[in-house]
């Protein structure tokens, strides 16, 4: 039983199922109906408003076209097609009748309006040629007249002041102004009665200026005789020698710093420094002793650490004395810009020596500390007697203690190294050699291009000692039989490197490879403060022909003559090397000896940091 009742209730809905399909099917055509006529009034909307748009164009014109009726027929035609197809062409015909309708009157006016406008183009024509035909009649007719008559100049009203102004201004010689008046560019050639040419126009302007060439000369013309002209002409001549000479002068300049630009090493292009100029005149605000200085320091005729800053010294303590202060000025001051000054002219002569900067220093401490309630001349006195002080104390006698303390480490039949020339070194070897109480030998290692193992080598052996001359390219073979190393130092910088001549570290590093002690003899007025571990930061360059001259016979050598003809070519002269302080066994200074670490503590105590 309940099968059949499952059954019945499928039935139902199978019926009712198909009860909704045929709703469907009759509805379909009613709603393609609904469709078609949605899509019909769309299309009377756009009709309608194509219409409106053309009404408003012509809307100025008196007459109207009749849009309306068509539009209600097609309409009326429309509405009764159903389909899409019939409407949509039915649509496009509708579109074309009003277009149609639209270009029928303004096609007229456009092609009136553009006759009418090449009607007017053609009598404005015809009218700009006949305006032309007068003018030209008028103008020729003018040309006539101003041949007969006198040339008149028309001027306004704003140009009359100005015209009489410039007649007021205007000079001429009244006897040559008949003689020497001069046509003007505009006036016509009477000959042939026709406007100059360009060439005839520059032909009289030349004129002109020749005319006016010759009256300035005449008035300008002195009264002098003839030897006042002749001494004028000498002036003249002699005003072009020296314009010559500068010029000659000034391209020899371009091109020797062209040349020196091409013969630099680019890792120490900061280093070079221009050559200072001596052609200085006799009225020059250096003071004599300066100048003397810096041509010492320029041509190395004052070589060495110790002895250029003595010199520094002797040259500073005349300057003060021949120092006068200038009216309205403090004695401080001006002295203290008047050394700055000589100072930078001696940097350009030579890069100061640390032993120089620190000479400076102390100067400019002992002039800042002066009492300003006395006299300059006190002043002056006080200060000349402590820079005397500071020379005995920091250079003599700091050498003298250097050369005890050196004494008591040389023993009997040492073999000493030294390298190149130190004055310190000198004096503590010939001392110990003439107390005669221990015998050694020496050993003198140089070097090119200043070779100056030479001088020491003399002045030891003129003492009488055993010594032997070796180049430093024969150490390594000369070190075994040495015992003690002795080397100079041109500055002992704050990290306790050395700052020495070229070779130092070379040598340094061979003895500490054979285990030999190397003592570097260096007063405390040397110390720095500077902190540097390689030779390319700071370094000082000397002349490049030193390396290509032979000492011997002071000429170059003959592969090397015209070695500045060839710019990949570069002589490269250093000066000092850094050598690290692992290869210095200790440092002999007046104070004692110590390690080079211990160079930060003295320049705390020193006085004159």
């Amino acid at each position: 039983m309940e099968e059949i009742e499952i059954s019945k209730k499928a039935a139902k809905r199978r019926r009712q199922r198909a009860k909704r399909k045929d709703k469907i099917r009759d509805s379909k055509p009613i709603f393609g109906e609904m469709e078609s006529q949605q899509e019909k009034s769309k299309e009377q909307i756009l009709a309608e408003r194509k219409a409106k748009k053309a009404a408003k164009k012509q809307g100025n014109k008196k007459e109207e076209t009749p849009i309306v009726p068509p539009l209600a027929a097609a309409v009326s035609a429309h509405s009764l097609l159903p389909t899409k197809t019939e409407n949509q062409s039915t649509s496009v015909n509708v579109d074309k009748e009003i277009k149609d309708v639209q270009s029928e009157k303004p096609k007229e006016a456009e092609k009136k309006s553009r006759e009418e406008v090449l009607a007017e183009r053609e009598t404005k024509k015809l009218a700009k040629q006949a305006g032309k035909k007068k003018n030209v009649e008028v103008a020729k007719d003018d040309e006539n007249k101003q041949q007969s008559k006198p040339k008149e100049v028309e001027k306004t009203n704003s140009d009359t002041d100005l015209a009489q102004k410039m007649e007021k201004l205007h000079i001429t010689n009244k006897e040559n102004e008949k003689e020497n008046k001069p046509q003007t560019p505009d006036d016509k050639n009477p000959e042939k009665g026709k406007p100059m040419t360009k060439a005839e126009r520059r032909a009289l302007q030349e004129a002109q200026r020749a005319a006016k060439a010759k009256l300035m000369a005449e008035k300008n013309k002195p009264t002098t005789s003839s030897t006042g002209s002749s001494t004028e002409k000498k002036i003249m001549i002699d005003k072009k020698e020296t314009k010559t000479k500068e010029t000659s002068h000034k391209t020899a300049s371009i091109i020797s710093q062209k040349s020196s630009s091409l013969h630099k090493v680019r890792l120490f292009k900061h280093l070079y420094t221009e050559k200072c100029n001596f052609n200085i005149k006799v009225n020059s605000s250096f003071h004599p002793a300066i100048l003397k200085l810096g041509a010492q320091y320029a041509n190395n005729a004052v070589v060495g650490c110790n002895s250029r800053c003595y010199a520094f010294l002797r040259a500073m303590q005349i300057l003060i004395k021949d120092f006068t202060t200038p009216s309205e000025k403090v004695f401080y001051r001006a002295l203290e810009s008047e050394i700055q000054k000589s100072v930078e002219f001696l940097h350009k002569c030579r890069p100061l020596a640390v032993s120089v900067s620190n000479a400076l220093k102390y100067i400019k401490l002992i002039i800042s500390q002066e009492n300003s309630s006395d006299s300059d001349d006190e002043k002056k006195g006080r200060i000349i007697d402590k820079i005397e002080t500071y020379a005995h104390e920091q250079i003599e006698t700091a050498a003298r203690s250097i050369s005890l303390k050196v004494r008591e480490k040389i023993s009997d039949d040492d073999v000493i190294l030294t390298f190149g020339y130190s004055s310190l070194i000198k004096r503590t070897l010939v001392e110990s050699w003439k107390s005669g109480e221990k015998k050694f030998s020496i050993i003198v290692v140089d070097s090119r291009p200043d070779f100056e193992g030479r001088e020491m080598l003399d002045s030891l052996a003129k003492e009488g000692i055993c010594c032997t001359y070796v180049f430093i390219n024969a150490t390594s073979f000369v070190m075994p039989k040495v015992t003690k190393v002795l080397l100079g130092a041109h500055a002992l910088l704050a990290n306790g490197y050395v700052m020495s001549r070229v070779g130092t570290a070379q040598i340094s590093m061979i003895a500490s490879f054979y285990n030999v002690p190397v003592l570097v003899c260096c007063e405390t007025h040397k110390f720095s403060e500077r902190v540097q571990t390689d030779s390319f930061v700071y370094n000082e360059i000397g002349d490049p022909n030193a390396l290509v001259v032979n000492k011997n016979s002071m000429k170059p050598y003959e592969h090397l003559k015209d070695w500045e003809s060839i710019p990949h070519l570069t002589p490269l002269n250093l000066r000092y090397d850094i050598t690290p302080p692992e290869l210095v066994t200790a440092v002999v200074t007046e104070i004692a000896l110590l390690p080079c670490t211990s160079v930060q503590v003295i320049l705390r105590v020193k006085p004159s940091e």
